[in-house]
């Protein structure tokens, strides 16, 4: 898929820009093989990339290590899936600040606001997507390495397959999240950050830190949800 079809896909019109941020697998035409995805661009619905931000991290799988790449201009694309949020990236809008410390539960701070909007609104679906930071912590994070050679038919299948790291503050994240599917078989919520300081990045999973862990967050309210493909 290319990121830059979605503006159009999406409503939005030509004369729009459309800011991308999100959660996804790496474009196989730049890497030519499995890895995950920080999609952070903004473009034109005509086409044009006007700001080039994205990131892919990557194992190595012959010693377990991993890498953190930029991409270039040039490649806006994405295989498999993403979970996406756009908006027009404007600057004068209003947004959702949310700040928090020390995690005294299981769930981490994407699904802790998941399970608050699903409980405070049982009857709607509530999609929001943002950036977030943690600010002072660790975090756990996989990525993906190449594909399984083998079918994966369980979770311990899938977590025996993934690479996990624990990554460093400062942890900046794209998220989207719903509060429950609204019966188009989506993920609820995916989380993937960097720490490009230190060439970390991967798929959030939760911090490691429980008692100092300390995050700052900006999000917005889907108006509409759409499934490509």
């Amino acid at each position: 898929y290319d990121l830059k079809d979605v503006p159009k896909l999406t409503g939005f019109s030509d004369e729009d820009n459309c800011l991308i941020i999100g959660a996804g697998a790496a474009p196989w035409t730049f890497l030519q093989r499995n890895a995950e995805m920080m999609p952070n661009l903004k473009v034109q619905s005509t086409g044009k990339v006007l700001k080039q931000r994205t990131h892919i991290a990557r194992t190595h799988d012959t010693d377990g290590s991993y890498e953190l790449i930029a991409l270039p201009e040039s490649e806006t694309k994405l295989s498999l899936l993403g979970n996406l949020f756009l908006s027009q990236g404007d600057n004068g809008s209003n947004v959702i600040k949310v700040t928090c410390s020390r995690r005294i539960g299981k769930d981490n701070f994407v699904g802790c606001m998941r399970k608050s909007l699903e409980k405070e609104f049982p009857q709607d679906y509530v999609s929001m997507g943002g950036v977030f930071c943690m600010q002072k912590g660790h975090v756990k994070i996989h990525v993906m390495p190449e594909f399984s050679e083998i079918p994966l038919k369980s979770d311990a299948d899938v977590e025996n397959w993934l690479n996990f790291y624990t990554m460093d503050d400062p942890f900046t994240c794209l998220s989207v999240f719903v509060s429950q599917d609204p019966g188009l078989d989506l993920r609820v919520e995916h989380t993937h950050g960097l720490n490009e300081a230190k060439g970390q990045g991967g798929h959030y999973h939760y911090d490691t830190t429980a008692e100092i862990v300390q995050y700052t967050g900006y999000f917005n309210l889907a108006e509409y949800c759409y499934r490509v493909n």
